[in-house]
């Protein structure tokens, strides 16, 4: 028995747009009846309440009312009509227009006053919606019983609703199947709630087949209107559709300053007097017209649909949504294309489906008697005729997929073919196209020879880095060898190695959309020359006119250049590889241009399956990489020239030679020009009297390779724009020679002169190489903070875990494109790490050192640099809105019809589960509808929580809004915006981990009691919130898989607008405070310390770690983000949160004293049984008392073991007792304090703080600064070999070299 499980409404029924039914029913020539209810009229009576239903079906003798009295009804009430209506032979009523009408006009407009309205609060589906329909057919009172008029009769009406079960078998997809069944049981259980309603107001004769015939006239003729839900509207509905119709539709004022709303219908191409008017609802395939609305559709154009493979035959079919129409283009839904072995897939798939449906037509099909609903058997005999147009379209697919696979096969032989012989194209095509470019005018001093590889050029090899020779811009791929040119004689320098006529190359006009488009047309040439020249037609061309002759030369050209699969470049790198760039400016260009070639794919489809159906994208994809990799600009445009793409591009960006156009030799414009006089040419003809004179740059030697140069490229434009990885990247120009040290070069997207507006575009123009930065002190200082979040980014553990995650594309060949992005981005960080230190050294080599003033500093970790300026961002103004319910963590069930979801004793909370999603909708609609009764608009809901916070954050709220919502029953308070500050700590002034002396011999003690250090903290997951680890200690928790999860949370701050040197757009903090606490909490058993004696442990060796930022230097942090951090802790399933340095109270006196949104957070997720924690500095010991948050267990960080008293001697005798970590005794030197060193830039008060940085009065001496405001001052000792620099002279880590540190 099949399965009848009831499917959603909205994704049977009402996910697709509905379709008039009035033009597009029957193939028969009979007219549509309409019900005649005018009153006092018998047929008016029978659809009254006291009438009997079986009026209700109506005969064939029955007429359509005057069209003019439906007209002048619409008129009337304020709308508008320009169309007529008129019969149309086997389709019923039509709308045409009759006179001409612009883009733009006015085709009707028809107040929605009287439209029936479908989607209603109290009609929240369609059956329920059929119902009400139903009742208003038969109330004679009705306003709309005019508009009921024009409805057809229900023997013209088929939907999915009234589908006969035994056709069934027709259908042939089980998926489909189920959905039909699934769609009548939903209406079988609306009529038995409704049968007794209906009997009583209709008649006692209703039956369900009245309510079939009320749903299909829902189903046939409603249009989705967006805010004002779903409409049947009168005129309109009785528009024919069609896939390819361009007219609108939306609704809009009745007339200018009307609150009156109408649907208005406009032309949306020209139409001419006796054109029919049509209305377009949505792309359907003809499975969905037939089954889902009783039609075929027919017609020719690229958006029929008779041929096209039915939806549910089609490889992007969901069974468990069958109704989902695929993904449409500008001419329809995109054809398969994949890979030879995805395409043998699909064409076994293909060939399984069509012996299925021949051997049922065999079978059965012949056996299907008309069902009592269908008893003329047009149903019927539309389904057996779609089952004919559904086999034909298969048959045709195959075809076309067996052609594809043909010539993807083909081609993928032929390039492992050639690869195991270790060669290039056969010489043969080479010496065909130079004889063919010399037929045509161009003079040449050079040859093209096919070169050998070394066959090292394999995936591994590129990934060691042996890959060796140059190699040419056409993204070759799986060590396919390139083509290279070699002198045919002695070239002097300034000679001319070939002189090609202009008029022999491609013009392309710059920008992704001129490319694509050219890219088509370069493509269906290729494959026409190809086609032709594989029919044997080559050598009688070849032998005939000149037209014909240039004929051969193109076919030449094309049978000379790399072949399908070995060119990349930026239109074949595949969308995963996008994440290993990490550059959101180059990745939209890239994006930008791909994108542009699916639209001109789309654009020129009819033209492209005009010459050949079985060509693909991929195909388009390789033309435009051959293009792109060969583009030569001149002020004049941009060509691709044939010759010289076939030279090879020197990876060291040394090439001599240069292009430049010219007059012809020998042509009438040079003669002129020589001549002293100005060439005439005709308009239009300039390009034939050009030529691209390619000339020597020194002297070549015959035999010698001859290369082209492309301009200088950096690393990222030669592999992502051309396919090139450069082997050493490094500089090795002429101005090395001449003594500069060669470096590692920096990419251009990482450059300070990077333009996001035009990412491929060269830094300077020329075959130089682009200088390095240089500026002033504060210049460098803010570019090497800059570099480092770039590295920061690039090496953090999304970062990494984004580049590991990519699996190689099907299209890229053995994976060699993605092992070349995967050297590349190392030897990235390598060049950027290189740029930091050599910029950093010149800031402080530099003649003005002494005049530093401030200035921006790098992150912690990279270069010698600490971050010491804050960045320059503006968060949202964001409200927190606490509902009285209890969120998901502790609610215990007390509202009707949502089970609890707070964990049994000794359970984890499951935050995924569907009882939870349940509740989390019920909160999310208590939140919209405060927002309502205040007046608040429903954007404002900035983000709904629930999970731990029962509640939402509203964003720019004004104080009289937030005042509403505090006076709503529903709300318990309302906490208005700010930020609240953190913490901070060095982690060498509060090191609290475990050692072989003191504190191990308490740990054992504890570990003892589970079952020893082996086991301690086994399988639990510590969350830490506030900030993720430091950059080193992160490397080393990965490598341990201490780290599960790395997150952070900046919506408070303005999203990503958090930069600058100090707070990283990551989950990475700037210092080692938060660090430092995971390492007390998680550190690894014995483990040694960076410039400490001894080993030392944390507390739970064995427990995981998942870091949870929120928290950013400059700003502190939001409430909004604290609470999504906790929020998220508890989704992920950590047994432990640990709160890091959160300096805030844990009340608001301005709401009564309320708890905090992030107490309210943790106060639950305690409930939910998570061990909630908080983890202070010494420094500020009032925060463990005045928490008010009995719940969380508070611990201080306190030294221990390494850190001992440290005694300060001063000059006047006084000695000043600390605590300090030092290897050694301090020298004396003189005492300065940070505060009196105030600069014109940096005031005292921050020069106190040691916040916007020293001159060199500090060189040699102790600094005192204030340490935050809690009166504690630290000393530094600085040595010359810092530079006095803002970055060390007063940040207090204390263990640099050079550095040491007294409190």
């Amino acid at each position: 028995m099949p399965d009848r499980t009831p499917l959603s409404v909205s994704k049977i029924s009402l996910v697709t747009a509905l379709l008039s039914a009035c033009c597009l029913t029957l193939g028969t020539s009979q007219s549509a009846a309409a019900l005649q209810v005018a009153q006092g009229t018998a047929a008016g009576k029978h659809l009254t309440q006291e009438a009997p239903v079986a009026a209700l079906n109506l005969t064939d003798k029955q007429s359509w009312p005057p069209v003019e009295r439906i007209i002048s009804w619409i008129v009337e009430k304020g709308g508008e009509v320009n169309v007529v209506v008129k019969d149309k032979a086997e389709a019923g009523r039509c709308t045409w227009a009759p006179r001409a009408f612009a883009v733009g006009d006015v085709l009707a407009k028809v107040p929605l006053s009287i439209a029936f309205r479908a989607a209603v609060t109290d009609l929240l589906v369609q059956e329920e919606a059929a119902v009400h329909l139903l009742l208003d057919m038969a109330n004679s009172s009705s306003p709309l019983q005019l508009y009921y008029q024009t409805v057809p009769k229900r023997s013209e009406i088929w939907t999915m609703h009234s589908f006969p079960e035994s056709y069934l078998p027709l259908v042939q997809n089980p998926p489909t199947e189920r959905a039909i069944a699934a769609t009548q049981d939903l209406l079988q259980e609306t009529w038995q709630q409704h049968k007794q309603t209906l009997q009583a107001k209709v008649g006692p004769e209703t039956s369900l087949e009245d309510l079939r015939y009320a749903m299909a006239i829902l189903v046939t003729r409603l249009i989705e209107t967006g805010d004002d839900g779903l409409l049947m509207v009168p005129l309109i509905d009785m528009g024919n559709h069609r896939n390819d119709c361009n007219n609108t539709h939306p609704v809009e004022p009745c007339r200018p300053g009307s609150s009156e709303r109408c649907m208005v219908w406009r032309a949306g191409k020209p139409l001419a007097a006796g054109d029919e008017v049509c209305i377009f609802y949505k792309f359907m395939l003809q499975d969905r017209s037939l089954l889902q609305y009783g039609f075929l559709q027919s017609g020719a154009g690229s958006m029929s649909v008779q041929h096209r493979l039915s939806g549910l035959d089609r490889h992007d079919f969901k069974p468990e949504e069958p109704w989902e129409e695929p993904p449409v283009g500008e001419h329809g839904p995109l054809l398969f294309e994949g890979t030879p072995s995805a395409i043998v897939v699909e064409l076994y798939r293909l060939q399984l489906l069509q012996s299925k449906l021949v051997k049922r037509d065999t079978k059965m099909t012949a056996a299907i008697k008309p069902h009592p609903r269908d008893e003329s058997g047009y149903y019927l005999q539309a389904m057996l005729t779609w089952r004919g147009q559904r086999q034909e379209a298969i048959a045709a697919e195959i075809q076309r997929l067996q052609r594809q696979l043909q010539r993807l096969q083909a081609a993928e032989e032929r390039v492992q073919q050639l690869q195991s012989l270790g060669l290039g194209l056969p010489q043969s095509a080479y010496d065909s196209f130079t004889a063919a470019l010399q037929k045509q005018g161009a003079q040449l001093n050079v040859t093209v020879k096919s070169t050998t590889d070394t066959g090292s050029c394999n995936a591994a090899a590129t990934a060691r880095g042996t890959c060796s020779s140059s190699t040419h811009p056409a993204a070759l791929l799986a060590g396919f060898p390139p083509s290279a040119v070699f002198a045919t004689r002695d070239v002097k320098e300034g000679d001319a190695l070939a002189v090609m006529p202009l008029k022999h190359t491609i013009g392309v006009a710059t920008g992704p959309k001129s490319m694509a488009d050219i890219a088509v047309r370069f493509m269906l040439e290729m494959h026409q020359q190809s086609e032709q020249a594989a029919a044997g037609r080559a050598t009688a061309d070849a032998s005939s006119g000149s037209s014909s002759s240039t004929a051969a030369f193109w076919r030449s050209l094309y049978a000379a250049l790399p072949p399908l699969g070995t060119v990349g470049g930026l239109y074949g790198i595949p969308p995963d590889y996008l994440r290993l760039i990490q550059d959101p400016a180059v990745e939209t260009g890239i994006k930008a241009y791909q994108a542009e070639l699916v639209i001109a794919w789309e654009k020129h489809r009819p033209a492209i399956q005009a010459i050949d159906s079985s060509l693909t994208l991929h195909e388009l994809r390789h033309a435009a990489g051959l293009l792109n990799a060969r583009l030569v600009s001149y002020a004049y445009g941009s060509f691709m020239v044939p010759l010289m793409g076939l030279a090879s591009h020197q990876v060291n960006n040394n090439c001599p030679h240069a292009d430049y156009l010219d007059y012809c030799p020998g042509s009438a414009a040079a003669q002129q020009a020589a001549a002293g006089q100005e060439p005439q040419q005709e308009a239009g003809a300039e390009e034939d009297d050009l030529c691209i004179v390619w000339a020597a740059g020194a002297d070549v030697a015959a035999g010698q390779e001859v290369c082209s140069s492309y301009g200088y490229l950096l690393p990222d434009v030669a592999l992502l724009q051309y396919g090139v990885l450069l082997q050493d990247n490094t500089t090795a120009t002429a101005a090395a020679v001449a003594g500069k040290a060669e470096r590692l070069e920096l990419n251009g997207m990482d450059r300070h002169d990077f333009d996001p507006k035009q990412p491929f575009a060269p830094p300077k123009s020329g075959h130089e190489a682009p200088e390095a930065f240089s500026g002033t002190p504060q210049q460098a200082l803010a570019e090497v903070a800059r570099l480092a979040v770039r590295h920061t980014n690039l090496t953090s553990t999304e970062g990494h875990h984004a580049a590991a995650a990519v699996n190689p594309s099907p299209y890229d060949r053995g994976g060699m494109l993605l092992a070349q992005m995967r050297v590349w981005r190392q030897r990235r960080i390598a060049a950027l790490e290189a740029e930091i230190d050599r910029t950093y050294a010149e800031s402080c080599l530099h003649p003005e050192s002494e005049l530093l003033e401030g200035g921006v500093s790098t992150a912690n970790g990279i270069g010698n640099g600490r971050p010491s300026a804050a960045p320059n961002a503006k968060g949202p103004s964001i409200w927190m809105v606490q509902l009285v319910d209890a969120p998901a963590a502790s609610y215990d069930g007390s509202s009707p019809g949502l089970k609890a979801t707070r964990p049994a004793a000794g359970k984890k909370f499951d935050a995924e589960s569907a009882d939870v999603a349940s509740y989390l909708t019920h909160l999310a609609t208590k939140s919209q509808a405060v927002l309502a009764r205040a007046g608040i608009p429903p954007g404002s809901l900035h983000r709904q929580f629930g999970l731990a916070f029962p509640g939402f954050a509203a964003a720019d709220l004004t104080p009289d809004q937030a005042a509403a919502l505090q006076a709503d029953p529903a709300v318990l308070s309302v906490t208005s915006p700010g930020r609240r500050l953190l913490q901070s700590g060095s982690a060498t002034a509060e090191l609290a981990l475990g050692s072989t002396s003191l504190f191990d011999l308490k740990m054992e003690v504890l570990w003892d009691q589970v079952g020893g250090v082996g086991k301690a903290g086994e399988d639990q997951v510590i969350g830490i919130l506030g900030a993720s680890q430091e950059r080193t200690s992160r490397r080393q928790i990965a490598r341990d898989k201490k780290l599960v999860a790395c997150n952070y949370f900046n919506e408070g701050q303005g999203g990503n607008n958090v930069t600058g040197p100090s707070d990283f757009n990551s989950c990475r903090e700037y210092g080692s405070f938060r660090t430092l606490a995971a390492g007390v909490a998680a550190g690894n058993y014995l483990l040694p310390l960076e410039g400490l004696p001894g080993k030392f442990s944390g507390v739970a060796p064995r427990a995981r770690v998942a870091a949870y930022k929120y928290g950013w230097l400059a700003f502190g942090y939001t409430e909004i983000d604290a609470v999504a951090g906790l929020e998220q802790a508890l989704r992920d399933g950590v047994d432990i949160l640990l709160s890091v340095g959160d300096n805030n109270p844990a009340v608001d006196p301005a709401a009564g004293n309320a708890l905090m949104p992030y107490s309210v957070a943790s106060l639950h997720a305690a409930a939910a049984g998570v061990f909630i924690s908080a983890y202070m500095t010494s420094y500020a010991p009032e925060i463990l008392v005045g928490g008010n948050v009995p719940w969380a267990t508070f611990a201080e960080s306190t030294a221990v073991s390494r850190i001992g008293r440290v005694d300060a001697a001063l000059g006047n005798g006084i000695v000043v007792a600390g605590r300090g970590v030092f290897p050694a005794a301090v020298a004396s030197a003189p005492l300065v304090y940070a505060g009196d060193l105030a600069t014109e830039d940096v005031s005292a008060e921050v020069a106190k703080l040691c916040l916007g940085g020293l001159d060199s009065r500090v060189e040699g001496k102790i600094v005192v600064k204030l340490y935050t405001t809690q009166h504690v001052f630290v000393l530094h000792q600085l040595t010359p070999a810092l530079c006095s620099t803002p970055l060390t002279s007063c940040w207090p880590r204390g263990l640099e070299t050079g550095c040491s540190s007294i409190v």
